[in-house]
């Protein structure tokens, strides 16, 4: 089961072929998503969040607390969506975009992936990547 709470209104592009796309991406890395829910928050929200788990004190794009181990997602990610939509401005991409970047992000982060060293960044970026071209494909 995958949830999605409080969404931007501005954010109507979520739908079910985005639940679809998220089993895609997991099941690519042999994984299984049992219970994901993403929940949006602000820039605020997000830095009290990142504060509290952990020591960060800026906003972020997004934070995974997976509870599972193995290839079977249960998880938690927390969306920073201020953030998002300033990494898209910034980028110069469609919101949706990035989004579907973020998210695919945390639940790379349940599969196992990390993005601690130069060559683990690479590595996730290459999968952000993948699970793009699976996004565009979906939807």
């Amino acid at each position: 089961m995958i949830e999605f709470s409080q969404v931007p209104r501005s954010w109507g592009f979520f739908d079910v072929s985005h639940k679809e796309w998220l089993h895609a991406c997991a099941s690519t890395w042999g994984g299984r998503i049992a219970q994901l829910h993403y929940q949006f928050l602000t820039n605020q929200e997000i830095e009290i969040a990142n504060s509290k788990h952990l020591g960060h004190n800026y906003p972020t794009d997004v934070i995974t607390f997976p509870y599972a181990e193995g290839k079977r997602v249960v998880a938690e990610c927390l969306i920073g969506y201020e953030r998002v939509e300033e990494q898209a401005r910034a980028r110069g991409l469609p919101l949706e975009q990035e989004a579907a970047r973020v998210m695919a992000h945390g639940l790379l982060h349940c599969l196992g992936f990390n993005d601690q060293t130069a060559a683990q960044k690479q590595e996730m970026r290459a999968a952000e990547d993948y699970c793009l071209v699976l996004h565009a494909k979906n939807l």
